[in-house]
């Protein structure tokens, strides 16, 4: 009787064979495994194409928030926002701080576009969401930004820039 030996890469590919596994290119690989890689390649690649909308229009934030340093009404509406924007993650904002001259100067722009007037004392915050421009601050205020924020994620939300184009 003529004993042949076996080898050792014969040996590897009958121990995963037996442990029920396949082999890609030498690596070992469970069909679970493999199917979770392919599934989040494909989710990966989904994502990549659906970004690809036009770059300008889709960095542009929804929310465009005026403030300024030490403004406690800016902070208690920047509180009110936090829980929206938790739960909308994918609404962008862009804060202008308005002690700097060409942010007040960028909110004396889209406050005009929003036919939003005001006295010698800009009211802060100011708050544009989409199509709403909210000003100050109060219940009524903190009500209008939930709706226009609620509204905004549900469907096209322009941008407040789309206003300057």
């Amino acid at each position: 009787m003529v004993l042949r030996q076996r080898s050792a890469s014969t040996r590897r590919a009958s121990k995963e064979y037996r442990a029920g596994r396949d082999t890609v290119h030498g690596v070992a690989r469970s069909g679970g495994q493999l199917a979770v890689v392919l599934s989040l390649s494909l989710t990966i690649l989904t994502l990549l194409l659906s970004g690809c909308e036009d770059s300008e229009k889709s960095n542009d934030p929804a929310i465009v928030f005026f403030h300024t340093e030490g403004c406690s009404d800016c902070r208690h509406m920047k509180e009110s926002l936090a829980p929206l924007l938790s739960e909308y993650p994918m609404l962008a904002v862009a804060y202008y701080d308005t002690d700097e001259n060409e942010n007040r100067e960028l909110l004396r722009k889209l406050a005009a576009r929003y036919d939003v007037t005001f006295g010698s004392k800009v009211t802060l915050p100011v708050i544009f969401v989409a199509e709403t421009a909210i000003i100050g601050e109060g219940r009524t205020q903190e009500l209008e930004l939930q709706a226009a924020v609620k509204t905004c994620a549900s469907g096209d939300c322009p941008s407040p820039f789309d206003r300057l184009r």
